[in-house]
């Protein structure tokens, strides 16, 4: 005979039955990041007058033709120019400290834009491992004659992007840096469009070790000329790179490196089908720890002038 504590049928005491507890509560909370919506600029009149003002932290006025708007927590700008003749300035009005993306499209007109982050842009500094955040800047030309300057001052701890497509017209394309880089991956690329264009590039700014500025430049089918010139210490990278089109271009290059400067340069001209004007000015002192500088495809009737530092090959 079992005993109560022995008798399976009953509990450990002999006086409960056994039965099915509740678990515990395994609700997890779920965390949504969300992006916010960017902010979309568009006109729909002719001969519009566009004020753009950042604070760098994600706050912006507005005034268009006269009304004023205020927006905040404002990551991505989108400004789309779709009727003619429109004079668009953007403006930071401290420096910028987040990520951040403006894009621009140019419409059929005449238009002309203006770009000022002579404020600067500095982020902060990535984690181990980790990529620096992204500022990026993009233009898309329309039809008309453009007319567009950018100026940007000291880069700290930013990739930033400088993408421009040239429209159709006759577009004039400048953009200064004035400022030291440090931290910081500097990429610009314009592309020239199906008209006569000009392109002018300038940076004057220490590059830090810890820093890289990349121009290309690639002139469209038709007669374009562009410039791009560097003045200052080199301790990171620098590359130039333009190409010409099919039509007559004069590339030039002038490279002037300070005392001191221990990076590295890499300098280089591809001519086209046209009779093309290369020079190539690479003053570069004797202290870099790379140069490479040279002149390709050369046609009978192109003219080249360069340093004695830069090579020259003929198609």
């Amino acid at each position: 005979m079992h005993s109560r504590e022995m008798n399976p049928g009953l509990g450990r005491s002999g006086r409960v039955k056994p039965q099915l507890e509740r678990l515990e509560d395994r609700c997890c909370p779920t965390v949504v990041a969300t992006t916010p919506p960017p902010l979309i600029l568009m006109d729909n009149v002719s001969n519009v007058l566009m004020t753009v003002r950042d604070d760098g932290q994600g706050d912006i006025t507005v005034n268009f033709n006269g009304r004023t708007t205020t927006h905040r927590g404002v990551k991505n700008v989108e400004i789309e120019s779709t009727a003619a003749d429109d004079k668009i300035s953007y403006t930071l009005t401290n420096t910028l400290k987040q990520s951040e993306t403006l894009t621009l499209q140019l419409g059929n007109g005449d238009n002309q834009v203006r770009l000022d982050f002579s404020k600067g842009i500095s982020l902060p500094a990535p984690k181990a491992h980790a990529l620096p955040q992204a500022v990026g800047v993009t233009l898309n030309g329309g039809r008309g004659n453009n007319q567009v300057s950018a100026v940007f001052g000291a880069i700290n701890n930013a990739d930033l992007g400088l993408t421009a497509s040239l429209g159709n017209g006759w577009d004039q394309f400048q953009a200064q840096f004035t400022g030291s880089l440090s931290g910081s991956n500097v990429n610009v690329a314009v592309n020239g469009g199906n008209g006569v264009n000009g392109v002018n590039i300038a940076a004057d700014g220490a590059i830090a070790a810890n820093a890289n500025l990349s121009i290309k430049v690639a002139d469209g089918p038709n007669d374009d000329t562009s410039s791009v010139n560097y003045t200052g210490k080199l301790s990171g990278h620098l590359s130039i790179q333009e190409n010409a089109g099919a039509g007559w271009d004069w590339l030039e290059t002038d490279v002037n490196l300070a005392t001191g400067s221990n990076g590295w340069l890499a300098a280089h001209e591809v001519g086209g089908s046209g009779a093309d004007l290369l020079i190539l000015m690479a003053r570069t002192g004797n202290s870099l720890k790379g140069l490479s500088g040279s002149i390709s495809h050369v046609n009978g009737s192109s003219a080249v002038d360069h340093t004695s530092n830069v090579s020259v090959s003929r198609s």
